[in-house]
């Protein structure tokens, strides 16, 4: 019997939409969590049963990179206590790193096909960056291009076991990469300085160089800088790990109002966009399509307020095309290609060309969508009416073909609906 309904593919998320974001921001707040725990002569026993929880509900959550975090947290915190059961501390390293690598190992078999996805984008982003190795394709530069080079990919190279594990992507699953894709190594070097600076100027551990550990193997596998609990833990380990002096500036009178102006300004824009954002939200929630000039109106009026979110952008077209406005829709999406470019986006376009009969321009949205997720069913789907419409009925008939043999990712009642009635199409043309 269930106490909560889980309306997603994981089993433990929290208020989150996967294991990621919970187990980072879990696991970032660990080691705060320790130091209240192990307070000499106290005796935290509800503190300890909620780290407790944590540690499990973390284990439980299925995310390997939470339990290497946490495997690794526990260790560095408790390194003194641990050396000091050996006499001569050298013996205390393999066995440590033997147990690492046995959990590493061992959370990799568990979930083989992750594992090979994320080699697969990982490879894809470091091509990505030999193309643009020195300042990168700068903000929004991975979403916008990725799925691209994803694409190229899949035209070359057909038949690879990549093609039943591609799906959109909008993140690289590393902040390493990803810094460097849109930044360029510039970018990543500056960001490692400024660390090694912050980190070498102190004489010990302390929790907040534990709590830049965790967030930092996360970083590897993840993104948990896509958190906001996890950036204001990581803000303030840095703003409290006491560094040496390097310069000093004396700030005039000038340079303060210069200072609080800046501070005004920068928070004129957080106002703004935290009120884009819920003008946008109540139009979602409204969107009903009861009064559609009013709706378009409202969203026309937000188009003109733009704050950057991609996400916005494809919201907008994909309303005017649920609205017939095809043109205004495809002037729309095209301008989110700039900023976001996925499998979503290309298929919205297809359509919206499809339904102005521009048909030379769909099949290059569909073909390319089809390159981007080649286990997707609806683009050759589409494509086999669009060759039947215009009278390519050869390559109407091999693609349905192609679709009929297809292997299938996720059985659902639409792929077999699919595959059905291209066996009927198949079979009137003989």
């Amino acid at each position: 019997m269930e106490v909560f309904h889980i309306y997603g593919s994981f089993n433990l998320v929290g208020s989150f939409d996967n294991p990621a974001g919970f187990s980072a921001c879990l696991s970032t707040g660990i080691p705060f969590c320790l130091s209240v725990v192990s307070k000499k002569g106290e005796k935290n026993y509800i503190e300890l049963f909620l780290l407790t929880i944590i540690v499990i509900s973390i284990i439980l959550s299925g995310s390997r990179t939470g339990v290497i975090a946490v495997f690794t947290i526990f260790v560095v915190y408790f390194k003194d206590e641990c050396c000091n059961i050996l006499v001569n501390r050298k013996k205390l390293i393999l066995p440590l790193f033997l147990i690492l690598f046995i959990i590493i190992m061992g959370l990799l078999i568990l979930k083989i096909d992750s594992i090979i996805g994320r080699f697969f984008i990982w490879k894809n982003s470091c091509i990505m960056i030999l193309n643009k190795p020195i300042f990168g394709y700068g903000t929004g530069g991975f979403m916008s291009n990725y799925m691209l080079y994803q694409a190229d990919y899949f035209q070359k190279n057909s038949n690879t076991l990549y093609s039943m594990l591609a799906d959109n992507v909008i993140h690289p699953f590393n902040e390493y990469l990803f810094l460097t894709i849109e930044y360029g190594i510039i970018g990543l070097i500056l960001v490692i300085l400024i660390l090694l600076v912050i980190i070498k100027s102190s004489r010990r551990i302390t929790i907040s160089h534990i709590c830049l550990l965790s967030v930092g193997i996360f970083a590897c596998f993840s993104y948990p800088l896509r958190y906001p609990f996890v950036l204001v833990l990581l803000a303030y380990s840095l703003a409290n790990i006491k560094t040496k002096e390097v310069f000093s500036i004396s700030i005039n009178v000038l340079g303060k109002v210069v200072s609080i102006m800046l501070i005004g300004i920068i928070s004129a824009v957080l106002v703004n966009d935290i009120r884009f954002e819920r003008l946008w939200g109540n139009l979602v929630q409204k969107n009903k399509f009861r009064n559609k000039e009013l709706l378009l109106n409202s969203y026309e009026k937000l188009y003109f307020e733009w704050n950057g979110d991609p996400a916005f952008l494809y919201n907008y077209g994909a309303i005017l095309n649920r609205v017939e406005s095809y043109e205004i829709s495809n002037i729309i999406l095209n301008k989110c290609t700039h900023y976001w470019n996925d499998y979503d986006v290309q298929l919205l376009l297809a359509d919206c060309y499809l339904q102005k009969e521009k048909f030379e321009k769909a099949e290059e949205c569909f073909v390319l969508a089809s390159n981007m997720c080649p286990n997707r069913f609806i683009p050759l789907y589409q494509l086999v009416h669009l060759y039947d419409r215009i009278g390519q009925k050869e390559k109407a008939y091999n693609l349905a073909e192609k679709i009929i043999h297809k292997k299938v990712k996720i059985s659902s009642f639409k792929v077999q609906r699919i595959k059905n009635e291209m066996i009927e199409y198949v079979q009137k043309g003989l």
